[in-house]
């Protein structure tokens, strides 16, 4: 009886040794947690920095030739499918360039240089900093506008597109409403 006692004591004391064992593994563990590196832009500024870039002037010069092309082949349906596209466009810019709509489709152009603009900024995440729902305290964010905005062009943004840029940064954004408005009612 006495040597079953002490093996029950014996695997008792086992099984707490390796219960703290664990807790303090999982103390570790949480205490050593990277810190996580997120790179921020403003969304706005990106969309300042592409419309005069030559990414889109590529897009609305082709949209151009083939709207004349089609209204030169007497193809009004096809024109006008085109002028209609060039109306969401111009909506969906100012949706990008002065509300918060995301901006996805302008950084298509570069995305292969995102990788190395992340690098430079030791981030682990790029994306616009109107998109977080949370935030842990612990999570650095590092800003990155710049460095994105410079990627629209071999040498620098011109200083009008600056002065744009930094005037955008300035104000708070417009609600997407108040942008849709704006346009249905003629205004640019």
């Amino acid at each position: 009886m006495k040597r079953r006692t002490a093996w029950i004591g014996l695997v008792v004391a086992a099984a707490g040794l390796a219960v703290g064992v664990s807790l303090r593994a999982g103390d570790k563990a949480e205490s050593k947690r990277k810190l996580l590196r997120i790179g921020v832009y403003d969304s706005r500024t990106v969309t300042v920095a592409f419309a005069p870039s030559e990414y889109n002037e590529n897009v609305m010069v082709q949209k151009s030739k083939e709207k004349k092309q089609a209204e030169a082949e007497g193809d009004k349906d096809k024109a006008g499918k085109i002028d209609q596209w060039m109306t969401y466009y111009s909506i969906k810019l100012h949706g990008q360039g002065f509300a918060t709509l995301p901006v996805h489709d302008l950084l298509e152009c570069v995305k292969d240089k995102l990788p190395e603009v992340a690098e430079a900024a030791g981030v682990d995440a790029i994306v616009s900093k109107w998109e977080f729902d949370y935030l842990a305290a612990d999570v650095e964010v590092v800003d990155v506008t710049e460095q994105l905005i410079r990627l629209y062009y071999p040498e620098a943004p011109s200083e009008k597109t600056m002065r744009s840029i930094r005037q955008i940064m300035k104000v708070k954004p417009m609600s997407l409403e108040d942008i849709v408005l704006h346009e249905l009612e003629g205004g640019h």
